[in-house]
């Protein structure tokens, strides 16, 4: 697995793998709002471009440019919703590898309800499917926040990729 970031601020475009910067450049071209998108491909004139075979993990867009700290301290975590944050896709639905022809809607968990729908996939076997999340998760190592005292579960935190986390 990789990470894969690529941040604009201004007309400056600076390319991220791993959390390193891998490149940068500038352009005039500015994002437009769309009320439409295809993730993987997508048509134009009725015709499938740009399509790639690739296994996505999780998919951010962020309306702010996200500093190279901030890719390196968020890139193996599943965030929650927070400020900037448009859309995010943990693609965790159905069963990894499993039987899923029926679950074909991708949550997004943004908090910004920009649902989407799997079409072209198998949805059964190894291939074509819903995969396994690499994000590290909870550990269930805790520790507690109130110098040692246990009685109080709101005070516990657990480690992950990013961190203590509540």
């Amino acid at each position: 697995w990789h990470h894969v970031a690529v941040t604009k601020a201004g007309n400056a475009v600076t390319f991220y793998l791993d959390g390193v910067s891998d490149g940068s450049g500038s352009t005039g071209l500015i994002p437009q709002t769309l009320t439409l998108t295809s993730i993987g491909a997508g048509l134009m004139n009725n015709i499938l471009q740009g399509y790639s075979e690739v296994t996505f993990d999780e998919l951010r867009i962020w309306n702010v440019a996200r500093s190279q700290p901030q890719l390196q301290g968020n890139m193996n975590c599943q965030l929650t919703p927070q400020a900037g944050l448009v859309a995010m896709y943990n693609f965790n639905q159905g069963t990894a590898d499993g039987s899923n022809p029926g679950t074909t809607t991708l949550l997004d968990g943004s908090g910004n309800s920009y649902d989407g729908t799997l079409s072209g996939f198998a949805l059964s076997g190894t291939t074509s499917n819903w995969t396994r999340s690499y994000a590290m998760g909870a550990t269930y190592i805790f520790r507690s926040t109130t110098s040692g005292s246990w009685s109080n579960t709101a005070t516990w935190q657990t480690l992950t990729a990013c961190g203590w986390i509540p």
